[in-house]
């Protein structure tokens, strides 16, 4: 298989968007982080993946029950969050076209991307109506992310339009390689 693009489905617990006092109902990620020590200079996944994220905030932003930010790991005691950079997930070996027991000998990458849905698995973490319109969330985006990726209207987003998504102050990066790397360093 050689597939256009990938979409990881996950749940985070519950977080709250930065400088409000509404609950996350959804995050928006990308494993090797936008602007950061990996992602930019690789297949130029940077912009794309920037593109499909915002494209998706755009048009889940008129659902009033969805409550959406940037996927980050938040430190809440200093209210600033880590984007991640992670070049050992499965997003991330299928954006770096990563041939594990040769399973993929060309080497084939394609862009991929996360969802993150308040809650998590656990019986009775949620009500079932939470389940619904969580369900729902899941379903509207990745309906949108689709439609906007085979019309081409995603190519039309601005790429910075991802800096419209809420998230926290950007401390710094995440990383499986290098532990934390802080924001303007060059310590990758």
């Amino acid at each position: 298989m050689k597939p256009d693009f990938a979409i990881d489905l996950h749940h985070q617990g519950l977080k709250q968007v930065y400088g409000t006092d509404e609950a996350t109902s959804f995050s928006l990620g990308i494993s090797l982080a936008p602007n950061g020590p990996t992602l930019p200079a690789y297949k130029n996944y940077n912009d794309v993946t920037r593109q499909m994220l915002a494209y998706v905030y755009d048009e889940m932003s008129g659902y009033g029950y969805t409550h959406i930010d940037r996927y980050q790991i938040v430190d809440s005691e200093k209210q600033v969050g880590y984007d991640i950079d992670i070049k050992g997930g499965v997003v991330s070996a299928m954006m770096m076209g990563l041939n594990y027991n040769g399973l993929n000998p060309e080497n084939h990458s394609h862009p991929a991307v996360f969802f993150e849905t308040k809650g998590n698995s656990s019986d009775g973490s949620l009500g079932q109506k939470s389940n619904g319109y969580l369900t729902k969330q899941n379903y509207l985006a990745l309906k949108s992310l689709v439609y906007g990726y085979v019309t081409g209207e995603i190519n039309e987003v601005d790429p910075e339009s991802w800096n419209d998504i809420p998230s926290y102050p950007l401390a710094g990066y995440w990383t499986d390689y290098n532990g934390i790397v802080p924001a303007g360093s060059s310590g990758f």
